[in-house]
Order: C-alpha cells, then structure tokens, then sequence
C-alpha cells in the first residue's frame, strides 16, 4: 500500500465549466504602499489628528517637523546618491577604457621589443657574414662568398625595418 497523491478521475477535474465572466466592478484597486511621500504625510495626519497621542499639542509639531526634515534629508540623500552614481559609472567607463588602452600599449612594447631583439641579432650577424664571405672569396669560392654576403646584406638592411607606429 502506497500513500501518495490520489489518482484523479476525469470527471472530477475540478471545472464545471459553468463559470461567467467577472464584473469590472467586483476587482478592487489595491492601494499604493505607504513608501515616498505618502508615508510621511501619513504620519503627519495622524499627529494632526489626535495630537494627545503624539505627545500633545506640543509634542506634536516637533515630531511633525522631524519627520519633515528626515524627508527633506531622505530626498537630498537620494538626489546625491544619484550623482554619486552616475560619477561612478563615469569612472567605471574611464577605467575601462584605460584598460583597453593598457592591453593596446602592453602589445605594442611586447611586439616593439621582440622587433627590437630581431634587429639586434642581425646587427651582429651582418658583419659575421661579411666576415665569412671575405673568408670563402679569399679560398677561392666565389659562388659561396656572393651567396654569404647576400645573406649579410640582408642582414644589415633587416635593422631598417621600421616597427608599426599606432597612435
């Protein structure tokens, strides 16, 4: 014997199927909640109202101004928190552009100095080929000292290479 949610019959499916449209009239607005302004005015009748509740005919007034100034502070607060929220997203805007920046710059040096190690290496290859070349010319083999000084002029005109200028 299991317990468990009863199996249910299509007969008994809960709809009669003899439901009538609502009456516009019937639906009840639902009034706003006691937030904003309305809740210190809220507050402020009621302290007009039975002033003997609040303290009396003295009492009264001050607790009606201090909630008076707690909304004018509460209004104030949210004004500046809206300032401060919009310099915020300004910051967060600039920060990020100054990392996209960044990654651009960071590139650039990395792609500077590699550029820069390849033309140094050819700078001290070039007159090790020439070297070599003069070398092989003096031995007689002409065809090879021509390939090997070939090879150091390119060497040498490597280190020209401007590098990229982005700006």
């Amino acid at each position: 014997m299991t317990i468990g949610v009863p199996k249910s019959v299509e007969s008994d499916s809960g709809v009669a199927g003899t439901q009538q449209p609502g009456i516009p009239g019937d639906v009840t607005v639902t009034p706003p909640p006691l937030e904003g302004e309305l809740l210190p005015r809220t507050f402020i009748g009621f302290i007009r109202g039975s002033p003997a509740d609040f303290g009396g005919p003295h009492m009264a007034p001050a607790i009606a101004a201090l909630i008076n100034d707690a909304q004018v502070e509460n209004k104030q607060t949210r004004k500046d928190l809206a300032a401060l929220q919009a310099q915020l997203e300004e910051a967060r805007s600039d920060l990020n552009e100054q990392k996209l920046l960044n990654v651009g710059l960071q590139a650039q040096i990395n792609g500077a100095l590699v550029l820069s190690r390849v033309q140094r290496l050819c700078a001290f290859g070039s007159p090790v080929a020439f070297g070599v070349a003069i070398d092989l010319h003096k031995a007689t083999n002409t065809n090879l000292a021509l390939l090997v000084a070939g090879l150091g002029i390119l060497l040498l005109f490597a280190n020209f290479i401007p590098g990229k200028k982005t700006s």
